[in-house]
């Protein structure tokens, strides 16, 4: 496990996918130029997808506080880093999807769409180095504007051209995110209103929510948990090792004070299969018994569908969206 020095939005962008609330964690104030200043601190790995409903919390707030940026330091670092980091958990995203999408038309597409993210990765760049310079380059905002209008309606989201855009709905969150990052400066630069920043946050908002939908369906699809057919009552054999043998009752622990051992026929099972990971796994009553049976794969089944929907909606997704539609 890795810590990064970094300030507050940068470091917490490169954390691993399990987040904790950004909120209590990561406070921003407006210092008396207007500008969001960012605490420099030790951001640990449990910190993080919950980065781009963070980054729109801080954008509303720059709004309300009428901030004279909010590229300058909210995300980037005081000491001018590189760049928004936003793009290395962008990386990481696409690169999880692409472990589990064969489909090579998508695979085309992330990669298209990869060069577009880091095209605007670069501007975002050039625009707070100007910005540092204390220059108002309204020509490079209006080409960063641009930027997030070509990659939030790209067409690798558009379901009639790609069925499975589903698969990056953490991108396009994420897109999201940065979308209403240059929307809040634009409006805080008095080149767009408020309204209309809204008008662009709840769009957003409807198509994240329809890629999320879909990304459920085909979760439900692909992770299954199937039991057996038939009757799987178990049989009782007495302590004495006769022959006698009957159907064992529900209640057979409180009807029978001998030594009993219950067998069930070997399909017998609950199985849990997944077909986004290859993965199967199967409970076998006779080996875990049938109520711990049950336990067991149904625990596994929540956790494998819990994974999935991390891994393409992104930890952060119902915060997201309702931070989108609050905007």
């Amino acid at each position: 496990m890795f810590n990064f020095k970094k300030t507050l939005i940068t470091s917490a962008l490169l954390c691993s996918t399990f987040a904790v609330s950004a909120n209590s964690q990561l406070p921003a104030a407006v210092a008396n130029d207007g500008t969001i200043q960012a605490e420099t601190q030790q951001v640990q790995p449990a910190v993080v997808q919950a980065i781009g409903a963070f980054i729109l919390a801080e954008a509303k707030s720059a709004l309300i506080s009428k901030a004279k940026s909010f590229i300058k330091n909210a995300l980037f670092g005081s000491g001018g880093s590189a760049g928004p980091s936003i793009v290395l958990l962008h990386e990481d995203s696409l690169a999880q999807i692409e472990s589990i999408v064969r489909d090579a038309i998508l695979r085309s597409d992330v990669a298209q769409f990869r060069a577009s993210f880091n095209t605007t990765s670069a501007n975002l760049t050039d625009y707070h180095e100007v910005l540092n310079n204390n220059v108002e380059d309204f020509l490079l905002l209006t080409l960063l504007t641009n930027d997030v209008n070509s990659l939030r309606l790209h067409h690798a989201f558009d379901t009639d051209y790609n069925p499975t855009s589903f698969y990056l709905t953490h991108s396009y969150g994420l897109v999201a995110a940065l979308t209403m990052s240059v929307m809040t400066e634009n409006v805080l630069k008095n080149r767009f209103s408020e309204a209309y920043a809204r008008t662009v946050a709840r769009g957003l908002a409807t198509k994240l929510s329809q890629l999320g939908a879909a990304a459920d369906v085909k979760i439900s699809q692909s992770v299954r948990l199937t039991g057996p057919t038939g009757d799987c009552s178990g049989i009782i054999i007495y302590s004495d090792k006769t022959n006698k043998k009957e159907q064992l009752p529900s209640d057979w622990e409180a009807d029978y004070n001998f030594e009993v051992t219950p067998s069930f026929r070997r399909d017998c099972a609950y199985t849990v299969t997944d077909t986004l990971s290859n993965r199967s796994r199967r409970f076998d009553f006779a080996l875990y018994g049938e109520y711990f049976a049950a336990n067991q794969a149904m625990a596994l089944y929540n956790s494998w569908q819990d994974e999935h929907r991390s891994r393409i909606k992104g930890s952060d997704y119902t915060t997201l969206l309702s931070r989108l539609n609050s905007y």
